[in-house]
């Protein structure tokens, strides 16, 4: 009965099972069967049911075959054989290994499976495995006939080669427990074995075999990291995860993703030796994922998906640079599931499977290049593909499916051998751009082909591959430099065409001394000057959050001629960005970039803690009055990554409220949504609430954690407990009594007020022994085109509330302490009268603002200015003295100020024009980072020190540079680095140390030399 619910589940939850398995029956005994039906008009498929389309004819279809009953439902492919293993289920459960022609080389049947069979292939196709039931097979591909085998006492459930092909990963179910073993081929004790927690396991290799991954289906961090030459855990818990992941050759990158739309790169860490979150792309609750893959060489990513739509089914593709979150491109309306994907290992060609619409009106095998989404080669079968192979050099793939519509009565199978090479010729050559070192960054573009372009690396070389035969013109460009068209550069097949050396010429001077604000506020102030020469008509602003991506072409924004500052509202909390500044000199032209300068807005607000203080009794009524929530703690919520719908909300647009009463029997709660402003039914709050704080909700059998809707509906708010259990199941939906909840448009904007109760009730909340729990937060806006649009998101980098490992936490009878002080204040000179005052801030949940206390020579302190912000610039041109000087405080949002932190100085001239002797100091260096050059600032005390010796050094604390200054002044001195070593040779990007020695005065600090 057990196996029956398994397979009933299975049946629900995935579309493949759903569409192969056409009706399930069960006979006089109880036995469950499987039953098909057979097309009429596939009994006898042959090509005239196929059209195939390539975009210049270069691939095509190598063979082909079909099956009248049996479905493919897994490929491999070997690149040095040109084998393919074919694995085909239901009717005629059979391994066929095929090599250049739709006649198999051999054929091996298998027992009666119900689903699917795991198998494997080495790449250079010398050996193969299936696991047939409980018993495992080892092939070489010569005979049909296994060349060792051994019998289970469980049924396999998946295997993996390893790259030797001297053994066998494999995985089976135990007890509740997913299995993985290591089997030396031709001995029967397994190597190492291990086991987890799940019924089944499945698993996933690195290509150079070093590394395991195991996953449980259906199951909350469910994959566990394994080394293979032990089984031993490398790192237990990626993301939830209903797909094995994909992983790189080298195992440093890992990819997974599941039915939420959640796509999550995991980069390894050598030095914790475990794996972090490298980025998170989320799709929405309405496209999930299904196919996915990282290339070898770990540059690409690629998914598919499903999108439920009214009356259907869609599907797209994305592609990713591993650097970024941000698509390179996508590829939308595949009619359906996008099921499968595999990539060649330099990420070069992407082949896609997918079930197509179900009229067949277009493609449903699509072969992509990386720099475009228009595809090379298409297939439009008369059915659907479930799987697709591509070799690692991209020379050919083999895909195969079902020879009906996945979602259509009917079985029978195809398959497709496909030649995938490009061909055509190579461009290479080296741009040398006028006056600068680093040539990267150069675009190297055919404009009569679609997508067909590269950039120059630094030393200006470049490849531009696969182009088709033919005679073009060549355009050569980059921002700040000449265009360069070349014609009628001829491309010849298989041969490479070396246009040598091309200048692109500098067209002017750009501006100077770009300057990006850290932590100012909630903007980016940027300032810079002038160019020193030449006649412009504005300025463009570029950014990138990514460091070694380019910066785009198109601009982030233009201002006049007059200004040469801007100010950046866009940028967003916790991400760093990266700007230059070009000049605009007339129509299309621009200047060089300017410096570089890296920048980022204050996040003082972004907090993952809840205070909860005990406060006065709210009037539940949708209306906030003035002072009624006063006493309550204040939480940002605002959407402002766009997590799960990708729509980004500005900040302060969704603000939450909390308190209690005294007795702790009742937590009050209020939200103001700006961007709302009309009631829809559905409009609601919800909390996910892990009430003990123990990363996981409970078991089944408890039934006490889960989450609370506070939603409005016009017939009646109701405020709704649903448990939510450890395996991501959950339970029935109850309706508080008598709820306490009121949701306004009142004041122009959604305002809710509401109340859930804190008791031993399982749907009440029930904190743990510390008075906390784990809390995942959204506000939904239902009047969107998007029926899931979500204002409102907390934690920041919370993706899934199902997992409460990444809650907040949320502390019930907090009492109000007073703030930490600020930490490592400094206060450094930047130029004509600027001091920068920073600071870190310090470890607060409550932070409203921070205090900045300012005194001259021995004048008392005094308040000048508040910020939220961690950086603050004085301008002391018009405020004469010996010395200026600062402190801070913290304050959090019941007013109470924090003990002033240190007291930061800095000497200035003084009113008979000397300065005044006080310490030597060293500066921090100016601009940083920097490219080619940056002024370093030290101030001297001569009365000590006559002399003094800057060093500069490398990482590895080898010394690079040394100046020797004599005659010192007094007060400000400044050393300007141009980036050469002591050879006069260009030292590359990269962090390096200067240091000051002055008599017994010696002082280090850090610059970044950025290109």
């Amino acid at each position: 009965m057990k196996v029956l619910l398994l397979v009933i589940f299975l049946l629900t939850l995935h579309p493949l099972f759903a569409v192969i398995n056409q009706q399930i029956i069960t006979d006089q005994d109880g036995k469950m069967q499987v039953k098909f039906e057979e097309s009429e008009a596939l009994r006898d498929i042959d090509n005239s049911y196929t059209t195939n389309n390539s975009r210049d004819n270069r691939t095509g279809i190598n063979w082909q075959t079909s099956d009248p009953i049996a479905i493919v439902n897994g490929v491999c492919v070997s690149p040095e054989t040109q084998n393919s293993f074919v694995e085909w289920i239901t009717n005629s459960q059979r391994a066929s290994l095929f090599n250049d022609s739709a006649v198999p080389v051999w054929e091996h049947q298998v027992g009666d499976i119900l689903f699917d069979f795991p198998m494997d292939m080495l790449e250079d196709g010398s050996v193969l495995a299936i696991g047939d039931e409980q018993i495992l097979k080892i092939f070489h591909p010569d005979s049909s006939i296994p060349v060792w085998e051994h019998t289970f006492n469980n049924v396999i459930i998946d295997l993996k080669l390893n790259p030797e092909g001297t053994g066998v990963y494999l995985t089976y179910t135990n007890n509740a427990d997913a299995v993985v073993e290591y089997y030396m081929i031709g001995n029967t004790t397994p190597v190492w074995s291990t086991s987890t927690p799940g019924e089944s396991g499945y698993l996933s290799m690195s290509g150079d075999g070093s590394t395991l991954l195991l996953t449980i289906l259906y199951v909350y961090d469910n994959v566990s990291v394994l080394d293979s030459a032990d089984g031993s855990l490398i790192m237990q818990g990626l993301e939830q995860n209903q797909l094995a992941p994909s992983i790189s050759n080298d195992a440093s990158i890992i990819i997974t993703a599941d039915n939420s739309g959640d796509l999550t790169v995991y980069e390894y860490n050598e030095t914790l030796e475990t794996y972090d979150v490298k980025w998170v792309y989320l799709l929405g609750g309405d496209e999930w994922i299904f196919g996915m893959a990282v290339s070898a060489d770990g540059s690409t990513i690629a998914v598919g998906t499903i999108i439920f739509v009214t009356g259907g089914y869609d599907g797209s593709v994305y592609l990713f640079d591993i650097e970024s979150s941000t698509p390179l491109w996508s590829y939308e309306n595949t009619g359906d599931e996008v099921i499968d994907i595999d990539l060649s290992d330099d990420g070069s060609l992407i082949a896609v499977a997918t079930f197509g619409p179900i009229d067949h009106s277009s493609a449903d095998f699509l072969l992509f290049r990386r720099n475009s989404n228009v595809p090379e080669f298409e297939i439009n079968s008369p059915g659907s593909f479930f799987a697709v192979d591509i070799a690692s050099d991209g020379s050919f793939c083999t895909v195969g499916g079902k020879a009906v519509h996945a979602r259509e009565m009917g079985n029978g199978g195809l398959v497709f051998n496909v030649d995938c090479d490009l061909g055509g010729g190579f461009l290479t050559g080296t741009i040398n751009l006028d006056g600068e070192d680093d040539n990267s960054g150069a675009k190297i573009e055919i404009p009569e082909l679609n997508d067909y372009y590269t950039f120059s690396d630094y030393d200006g070389n470049f490849s531009l591959d696969n182009i088709p035969a033919g005679t073009y013109n060549v355009e050569y460009s980059k921002i700040g430099f000449n265009t360069i068209i070349a014609e009628d550069v001829i491309i010849i097949e298989d041969e490479t065409t070396d246009v040598g050396e091309i200048l692109l010429e500098n067209l002017g001077d750009p501006p100077t001394n770009l300057i990006a604000s850290q932590a100012l506020g909630i903007t980016v102030e940027l300032s810079w000057e002038e160019p020193i020469s030449g006649t412009i008509e504005g300025y463009n602003i570029f950014r990138k959050e990514v460091e070694v991506n380019l910066y785009p072409e198109d601009p982030l924004a233009s201002v006049g001629i007059n200004e040469t500052s801007y100010t950046d509202v866009t940028a967003l909390p916790l991400i760093e960005y990266n700007y230059v500044v070009t000049a605009a000199l007339g129509g299309t032209l621009q200047s060089p970039y300017s410096n570089e300068a890296i920048g980022w807005i204050s996040s003082g607000f972004v907090v993952d803690e809840i205070s909860v203080y005990e406060g006065t009794t709210p009037t539940i009524d949708g209306v906030i009055t003035a002072g009624e929530w006063d006493d309550a703690f204040m939480l940002d919520t605002s959407d402002f990554w766009g997590i799960y719908d990708n729509t980004i909300n500005p900040i302060g647009s969704v603000i939450g409220y909390y308190k209690m009463n005294a007795a702790m029997t009742e937590l009050y709660v209020a939200y103001i949504n700006y961007n709302d402003t009309v009631l829809e039914d559905h409009d609601e709050v919800a909390l996910y609430l892990d009430d003990n704080n123990d990363g996981v909700y409970s078991p089944e059998a408890q039934s006490n954690e889960g989450n609370y809707w506070a939603a409005y509906y016009a017939t009646g708010n109701e405020l709704k407990f649903r448990p939510i259990f450890d395996t991501g199941l959950t339970g029935d939906i109850f309706f508080l009594p008598d709820p306490q909840l009121e949701v306004s448009v009142d004041e122009g904007y959604l305002v809710y007020e509401f109340m859930i109760p804190i008791g031993d009730e399982t749907w009440e909340i029930n904190p743990s022994a510390e008075n906390q729990s784990g809390l995942g937060i959204f506000v939904l806006d239902d009047n969107t085109p998007d029926p899931h649009g979500f204002d409102g998101w907390w934690p920041l980098d919370n993706t899934d509330l199902f997992d409460p490992e990444n809650f907040g936490t949320i502390t019930y009878g907090s009492v109000p302490e007073i703030p930490p002080a600020p930490e490592n204040v400094t206060l450094e000179y930047i130029q004509d009268f600027l001091l920068n005052l920073s600071w870190d801030i310090p470890a607060i949940d409550d932070f409203d603002h921070f205090n900045i206390y300012f005194a001259t020579d021995d004048d008392d302190f005094e308040v000048i200015a508040e910020t939220i912000g961690t950086e603050f610039i004085y301008n002391y041109e018009n405020t004469p003295a010996n010395i200026y000087k600062f402190y801070l405080t913290t304050v959090n949002q019941q007013g109470i100020e924090s003990d002033p932190s240190e007291i930061v100085e800095f000497l200035n001239v003084d009113t008979d024009g000397d300065l005044t002797p006080f310490i030597t100091e060293l500066f921090g260096n100016y601009p940083n980072p920097f490219n080619p050059s940056t002024t370093i600032s030290f101030q001297i005390n001569n009365e000590q020190n006559k002399q003094a010796e800057l060093f500069i050094y490398n990482l590895k604390g080898q010394m690079i540079k040394r100046y020797e200054i004599n005659n010192l002044k007094s007060g400000l001195n400044e050393i300007v680095w141009n980036g050469l070593d002591k050879n006069n040779q260009i030292v590359p990007s990269g962090v390096y140390l200067y240091k000051l020695q002055a008599g017994e005065f010696s002082q280090m600090k850090k610059m970044i030399l950025m290109k």
